[in-house]
């Protein structure tokens, strides 16, 4: 009886249906490693705002400051890790780059803000010693910090982004040393970049125009501490003026607009050389009329003059291919179509990118990149990447890639990558996108 007993049981555990395999489930997106960047003068103003805004956003965020009570205050943010860094020490700036190289992150970015002001006077009252204080710190400190982390930012093929001011091509009264090292650090911001895109490296200057951080502040502090009052002098009602022009109580909007636009120079696949960052129109009018007339100024009666259509002619061509990364910009053209029949939700968008893809143990590179409204389109899309020529290097391999997404989940990708192997040149591909997983009918 027994036999019969577990024979049936044989044959009923042999006719039932085997569990239903699991559905296919897509490979999982890798994650990028988690960027690192260092930041100057990060106890105040742009650079605290730059801080607190890059460390939410998932950076790693080495903070530069030279207090001990700063630096408790910053170790208390997520994601961030203070150091003490004077940027007139030089054995601070090695020993801070020695500690990054040595925590194995790497390093992808390098924002110098950390600056001064200094006080206030006529250039002709001013002593050495007032200028020696403001360049040392506006000018000498990015050129030693940077000259520090380079090696590590050329392994990155990362960033520099400069904190330079309105003030470096428009001139105030009284604040001629604070105008000088702004000015200087726009020429160092360009020459730096021709040489460091040899090497991969991009560099931006951000010029802020007035917003409310502590500069003039510890301006007027200095001048108190050295007894200097211009009361009895020419300059005492222009003094007064430029004081209260610059001053919190004038000044509405803080410094977080700054911080952003820090975020986009450092996270931006073809960020812009130069980011004039005011907080009205007036402001915005003035700078750019101030360098017009630079060039009014430059063009006036000599031999080589030009007239009035050649410059609106050179003001079109400058307008239209204004560059990146101070490099006139070159792109990758395109379709992206279908390989079977698919409907999207309403909400998707295609990206195209303009990747590096010679390392496949590491996160691709984005050189550039176009988003499209995919919805209510006709198929296939056209897209144009444009791209900086001088991060390509002709030893790496660089593709043309397209997915679709919808709220970050991705559901479309080409099934092929076109190799880009030109420099300069525009290059056309055409890519053709398939499902990942079920495709939405």
């Amino acid at each position: 009886m027994s036999r019969h007993l577990a024979l049936a049981a044989m044959a009923l555990t042999l006719a039932a249906p085997a569990p239903a395999s699991p559905p296919a489930v897509p490979p999982a997106e890798p994650q990028p490693a988690q960027r690192a960047v260092l930041i100057t003068g990060a106890s105040s103003g742009f650079g605290r705002a730059a801080t607190e805004l890059l460390a939410s956003k998932g950076w790693f965020v080495y903070a530069g400051a030279r207090s001990q009570e700063d630096l408790d205050a910053l170790n208390k943010l997520r994601n961030v890790k203070a150091i003490r860094l004077d940027v007139t020490r030089p054995d601070e700036i090695y020993t801070a780059a020695a500690l990054v190289r040595a925590e194995g992150r790497g390093l992808y970015g390098l924002v110098n803000n950390a600056g001064v002001g200094g006080a206030p006077a006529p250039l002709n009252d001013a002593e050495e010693k007032d200028l020696t204080y403001v360049f040392d710190v506006n000018m000498y400190g990015p050129w030693r910090v940077t000259k520090a982390f380079a090696p590590l930012l050329a392994e990155s093929k990362g960033r520099v982004v400069n904190i330079s001011s309105i003030a470096g091509f428009v001139a105030a009264p009284l604040l001629g040393p604070y105008a000088m090292s702004k000015h200087a650090i726009e020429a160092y911001s360009d020459a730096l970049r021709a040489e460091m895109a040899v090497l991969g490296v991009t560099v931006v200057a951000i010029e802020p125009g007035r917003f409310a951080t502590n500069i003039v502040g510890t301006a007027t502090k200095r001048m108190e501490e050295q007894g200097k009052s211009l009361e009895n002098s020419p300059y005492a009602e222009l003094t007064r003026q430029t004081l209260q022009r610059y001053s919190s109580a004038q000044v509405k909007e803080g410094p977080e607009r700054v911080a952003r636009v820090i975020e986009e120079a450092l996270s931006s696949p073809a960020p812009k050389p130069r980011n004039l960052v005011v907080s009205d129109q007036r402001e915005a009018e003035f700078a750019i009329r101030r360098e017009l007339q630079k060039v009014a100024q430059l063009n006036q009666d000599h031999p080589f003059s030009y007239d009035r259509n050649t410059l609106v002619t050179m003001l079109d061509e400058a307008l239209a291919n204004p560059g990146g990364g101070g490099a006139t910009m070159s792109k990758v053209t395109g379709t992206v179509g279908y390989r079977e029949r698919i409907a999207l939700p309403p909400a998707a968008t295609i990206r195209v990118q303009l990747v590096d893809v010679s390392r496949a143990d590491a996160p691709a590179d984005v050189l550039g990149e176009q988003l499209i409204e995919a919805a209510g389109r006709q198929v296939p899309f056209a897209f144009e990447i444009r791209y900086d020529p001088a991060r390509i290097d002709e030893r790496m391999s660089y593709a043309v890639q397209a997915r679709i997404e919808d709220g970050g989940r991705l559901l479309f990708i080409s099934d092929q990558s076109y190799p880009v192997i030109t420099r300069g040149a525009p290059t056309a591909v055409n890519l053709l996108l398939k499902s990942v997983g079920r495709s939405p009918r």
